[in-house]
């Protein structure tokens, strides 16, 4: 009996030491909505495009006008920014897509589209590229871009291929067209720069406001972005405000920041 409670004592004297793994619950993936989505109320949602050909005479044409509505409804410029307010979009680099973080807390929009009117109808010369261009930017703050494509179905340019690389900084031309490419890529998805498909790019700024880009589209050198004299440009110009619901408060903010000064003075 001695020898008994001399073993449970002994027992009971044992430290176990054991590991416990606590995993770290696994964030559910949040994306900004398809392009198409990607705008203000729902009665401005759709997509805007650029409409790029070039024609007999060697010149640059683009028509800019709405897409695909949704439910009757048709974009218009300026198109409309989705609120700073949106969720956080997560970081899905792991998994293969784009970091979708670059979007958080700011005002965005991918509602235009630069596509090829009359695909198949017209080229450029190997060496050669469609090139935009912005030639002219304003607004109360940076409007930056990051390069997309098309939406989640798409299989041409699905949102989860999206590089989100940023463009145009600094005024640099983005390539939209290189046949090169197009030769060189014969099953998608497709890259977003010189495939010629459809592109939504992403415009994101943290500052509201109105906001206008003048763009040229022109024929370059295919490397470097050297405009043929030979072709004859277009330009356009774009723009983008926030959605009305945050506009109302955007100005009420100012209106109180004035009247405050008033005061203080």
């Amino acid at each position: 009996m001695n020898r008994l409670i001399s073993r449970l004592r002994a027992v009971a004297g044992v430290v176990v030491c054991a590991t416990v793994v606590v995993s770290s619950p696994v964030q559910a993936s949040v994306i900004p909505p398809n392009p198409m989505m990607a705008g203000g109320q729902v009665g401005e949602l759709g997509m805007y495009h650029g409409m790029i050909s070039i024609n007999p005479a060697n010149e640059v044409v683009v028509h800019l006008g709405p897409g695909m509505s949704l439910a009757g409804n048709t974009p218009v410029l300026p198109l409309k920014f989705i609120p700073d307010t949106h969720p956080a979009y997560t970081d899905e680099s792991g998994s293969g897509g784009p970091d979708w973080t670059a979007l958080n807390g700011k005002y965005i929009n991918a509602q235009l589209g630069w596509l090829a009117e009359g695909a198949g109808t017209w080229t450029v010369p190997s060496g050669s590229a469609v090139w935009i261009k912005p030639i002219s930017v304003s607004g109360p703050g940076t409007l930056e871009v990051y390069e997309g494509g098309q939406g989640a179905m798409s299989p041409l340019l699905p949102m989860n291929a999206h590089t989100l690389d940023p463009i145009f900084v600094g005024g640099q031309a983005w390539k939209w067209f290189d046949p090169d490419v197009v030769a060189a890529t014969p099953a998608p998805p497709f890259p977003a720069s010189g495939s010629g498909i459809m592109v939504h790019n992403w415009y994101a700024s943290d500052t509201p406001g109105l906001y206008e880009v003048q763009y040229r589209v022109y024929v370059g050198d295919s490397t470097t972005g050297t405009a043929d004299p030979t072709y004859t440009p277009a330009e356009v110009t774009v723009s983008w405000v926030p959605e009305p619901a945050s506009l109302a408060i955007v100005s009420l903010g100012t209106l109180m920041l004035i009247r405050r000064t008033k005061r203080i003075r």
